[in-house]
């Protein structure tokens, strides 16, 4: 009988590691967190990810059989979706710091510039909309308990996140 941790040092349990590992550490870049509240989705993304991928390895109570996994198209349908909310929240990132850009070469010359506020807090919407895209693909791809436990406590806090970036 193989243990969960022996699925960790096959080809599919490190390219799964790695997966979430990495879209981890562009989640958290992508929300540039500068506030309490973005701090706090931050944290939840993370969390959400290293429990989703925890739970489907079967190292957390809840978790997955070792050796069960979803079917190859539904594996496949949650790569593609967690690939495009990677995509959507890099976009939204980048266009958000190409306009700060301009805004900021506008004020050096002297114009007034207009709408950041706005600006920023629809772009941090698109941000958090992609990463809560890239957490369903996580939990579609990996299926576990423990994973869709921990990704309600993480929409909740993309939730909170994004009512308090729309208020400002």
């Amino acid at each position: 009988m193989s243990s969960p941790l022996d699925a960790l040092s096959s080809p599919h349990g490190a390219l799964s590691l790695a997966v979430a590992v990495l879209a981890a550490v562009l989640g958290v870049r992508l929300l540039a967190p500068r506030s309490a509240p973005g701090w706090a989705a931050a944290l939840a993304y993370v969390a959400s990810l290293a429990a989703s991928w925890l739970g489907a390895s079967g190292l957390v109570p809840g978790g997955a059989r070792p050796g069960a996994s979803a079917p190859m198209t539904v594996r496949l349908a949650g790569a593609a979706l967690l690939v495009f909310g990677l995509l959507a929240a890099g976009r939204a990132a980048r266009e958000a710091a190409g306009r700060a850009v301009r805004e900021a070469a506008g004020r050096g010359a002297g114009e007034a510039a207009g709408g950041t506020a706005g600006s920023t807090a629809g772009a941090q919407l698109k941000v958090l909309g992609g990463l809560a895209m890239v957490l369903a693909g996580q939990l579609v791809r990996a299926p576990s308990p423990a994973g869709v436990a921990v990704l309600a406590v993480a929409a909740a806090a993309l939730g909170w996140a994004a009512l308090v970036a729309r208020r400002r």
